[in-house]
């Protein structure tokens, strides 16, 4: 990856609780090889440009949302939706990540805050760190002491930013576990792009509703509940934007 080592600035978001650390731009080889790869949808590999932007450095947490809710610019999340693994439906959850939100309450929320969802090339981007690991701490298989994942002694997410040495060396955490992440752009079942779409990917459509060649949403970084072969920045999953589901979350981009 063409990165240059960052300062570690923080910009305050105008509206969301969140920070956002600013990433320059640059180029990386998007999607796995090899035999680690375990998704094909994650093939080919190939090279992807993207300008600069800014993520937030946690996923948005319950306590966030409600503050857009109470503002009447998102809808308020029904207890009832979903089981008790939904964050707002759980007394004591304000810190964990927002859970059961659909996509586009999801993008409400970064409205709201002046920012979009990250596209699912910035997510990547961002979660690769300045050297362009697997996972957003490195090369080392992932632990419980770097991310809330399956086989840790939880049955639901943590609250965010619980574990900083899974962070990338730019300060963005939970991109590994916890709770999975919706990005902009719909799925596909191949993340190879064309060389004139090799820089801002946007996916099909241009992420752009209504897209009548596709039915779900990508989205990224597994959660508490996932094995360790989900959790590298490469790979890739999908929902029916429609779909709230107890373990997917967002964070914001601008």
């Amino acid at each position: 990856m063409k990165l240059a080592p960052l300062v570690a600035l923080l910009c305050a978001s105008a509206s969301g609780a969140a920070d956002t650390v600013p990433l320059p731009s640059g180029c990386f080889k998007m999607g796995c090889s090899g035999k680690a790869c375990k998704n094909k949808d994650a093939l080919p590999v190939h090279e992807v440009c993207v300008d600069a932007f800014e993520v937030d450095d946690k996923e948005v947490t319950v306590a966030d949302y409600a503050k857009c809710a109470n503002d009447g610019k998102c809808k308020a999340i029904d207890p009832k939706r979903g089981p008790k693994a939904c964050n707002s439906a759980v007394t004591g959850r304000d810190q964990h990540p927002i859970t059961c939100v659909t996509w586009d309450e999801a993008q409400a929320y970064c409205t709201w805050a002046g920012k979009r969802l990250p596209t699912e090339a910035e997510w990547e981007y961002a979660a690769r760190g300045t050297k362009s690991h697997s996972y957003p701490w490195g090369e080392e298989t992932p632990t419980c002491e770097r991310a809330t994942i399956e086989r840790c002694k939880h049955d639901s997410t943590e609250p965010v930013g619980s574990h900083p040495t899974g962070n990338t060396d730019t300060g963005i955490s939970d991109l590994a576990g916890n709770a999975y992440e919706w990005v902009a752009d719909w799925y596909m079942p191949s993340c190879k792009v064309s060389e004139e779409a090799a820089r801002n990917p946007r996916g099909p459509c241009d992420g752009k509703s209504p897209c009548k060649e596709r039915k779900y949403r990508v989205m990224k970084g597994g959660a508490f509940s996932s094995a360790r072969q989900l959790l590298p920045a490469w790979a890739r999953y999908y929902a029916e934007p429609t779909q709230a589901l107890p373990f997917l979350g967002f964070r914001c981009a601008k």
